[in-house]
């Protein structure tokens, strides 16, 4: 069962793909967004190496502050 129903449609339409055998972990060629029990985890590289993020909850917001910050989602995003 998927965690947060809400994420899943935004991240599609952003050129997210569902990872097959979790309901909970969506990549693109940048980075990974694991939607744990109270917050998302975003992993992707940048000149310091392999990163890990955390959000401090399911906040919509903050994720897509994290995402366009690191240019790893369109800044013109899909809501």
């Amino acid at each position: 069962m998927e965690k947060n129903p809400y994420i899943g449609p935004f991240l599609l339409k952003n050129g997210f793909i569902k990872y097959k055998l979790s309901d909970n972990i969506y990549y693109t060629s940048q980075c990974t967004i694991n939607v744990l029990d109270d917050c998302y985890e975003i992993l992707f590289e940048n000149e310091l190496g392999e990163v890990s993020m955390y959000t401090d909850s399911w906040s919509i917001y903050h994720l897509v502050g994290i995402l366009t910050w690191n240019d790893l989602i369109d800044k013109n995003y899909n809501k």
